[in-house]
């Protein structure tokens, strides 16, 4: 994996989450906070920290920011400051600019002045959390873009004994598969055998459309 250079400005709860995953990782990652205490902290999950107030355009000249793969702008609670720090980072040349938001008008306003990708990590937490509170055969739920999610799906009772041609998965239920885990298994196999039949508590990774995962009835069916 190539590493990424990273710059985090904001290392709350979600920017530092985002800044130890990116270090974990192997990525080379800056983070940037005003509070000096978080700095103290934030020395152990990242590559190097600066202190500073990143919604000044002085400081952010300062940091190249044309030399980062990626720039997470990830405090939302301040409007003004996450647009006025998106401003400065597109007029300074970020390659790529991460925007987390609050709502859904922010998240608007922060597409509008040239974030590339926006997020809103409580409520996509919460709505994952609920689907799957729903669904109590369905584990995680990793959307891939507006119109499909990628789920883990324990195998219902009527689908046992039965192989994923048979079952015909794509044309009665919409669903393509992408990978398997028998019971036994720790990992999912990507190369999967149409023929093999399928038992309970394997499972299945799935592509689906979002529309369509208020209809997954039939994994209740245990």
């Amino acid at each position: 994996m190539k590493t990424k250079k990273v710059m985090v400005l904001g290392l709350g709860i979600f920017g530092m989450s985002v800044a130890r995953t990116l270090t974990e990782y192997g990525q080379e990652v800056l983070g940037v906070d005003n509070n000096e205490e978080i700095i103290s902290k934030a020395n152990e999950y990242t590559t190097s920290c600066i202190l500073g107030d990143f919604t000044r355009l002085t400081l952010l000249q300062s940091l190249n920011v044309k030399e980062y793969d990626v720039v997470v702008i990830a405090e939302s609670s301040n409007l003004e400051a996450s647009l006025l720090t998106l401003t400065n980072l597109k007029s300074l040349g970020a390659k790529y600019v991460i925007a987390k938001a609050k709502n859904n008008t922010q998240k608007d306003m922060l597409i509008k002045l040239g974030a590339d990708l926006t997020v809103k990590p409580e409520t996509e937490m919460a709505e994952r959390l609920a689907k799957n509170i729903l669904n109590k055969n369905i584990g995680d739920i990793i959307d891939i873009d507006n119109d499909y999610s990628i789920i883990e799906i324990e195998i219902p009772q009527s689908w046992a004994e039965r192989s994923i041609k048979q079952l015909n998965l794509r044309k009665n239920y919409g669903i393509n598969v992408v990978g398997y885990k028998a019971c036994n298994q720790s990992t999912f196999e990507m190369s999967i055998n149409p023929d093999l039949p399928i038992q309970i508590n394997d499972h299945l990774l799935i592509l689906i459309q979002k529309d369509k995962l208020n209809k997954l009835s039939y994994l209740t069916q245990k």
